[in-house]
């Protein structure tokens, strides 16, 4: 069952509406140009099930509001495959960022979720933040991308 706005004042729908909300944008392909940067992002994705659809990547600021429709820095796609695969965000300002991935494995351009509002299909945080309850904070998932050089970051895929 697709669910793209559960109940958010039910509890146990908030984590599965943060990352429905987060998969409709990240579907769009809302990809957005900035300038004046020089930091790189590599998204280490660890554990992608299968080769079927793809793996949508979506970048946060600090100061944004984490998940939250309209509020991503960057995002992009993949094609999946099984095992682990890597995207990589150029040109980026010195800040804090935190990564949200999901693998829309039937190529529906959503999250889908079960009748209790929970996920389907795989999700992943960035420095392999946990999804208990609800979908991670920007804090637990943040790290800081440096104004020269490379930093990499891992999300383990949880299905």
């Amino acid at each position: 069952m697709t669910r793209p706005f559960p109940d958010l004042t039910c509890r146990s729908f908030r984590r599965a509406a943060a990352l429905t909300a987060f998969a409709i944008l990240a579907a769009a392909g809302a990809m957005t140009s900035h300038s004046a940067a020089a930091g790189e992002l590599r998204v280490a994705v660890e554990g992608v099930k299968g080769d079927q659809g793809s793996v949508r990547v979506a970048i946060y600021r600090a100061g944004s509001k984490f998940l939250a429709p309209g509020q991503e820095y960057s995002a992009m796609y993949q094609q999946a495959r099984a095992g682990d695969l890597t995207v990589v965000f150029g040109d980026l300002p010195n800040d804090r960022y935190a990564v949200a991935v999901f693998h829309d494995e039937n190529g529906n351009a959503e999250l889908d979720a079960n009748l209790l509002g929970i996920p389907l299909e795989g999700i992943a945080f960035s420095e392999r933040a946990a999804a208990t309850f609800g979908p991670p904070s920007f804090d637990a998932a943040a790290l800081t991308v440096p104004a020269e050089g490379q930093v990499t970051t891992h999300a383990t895929m949880s299905y």
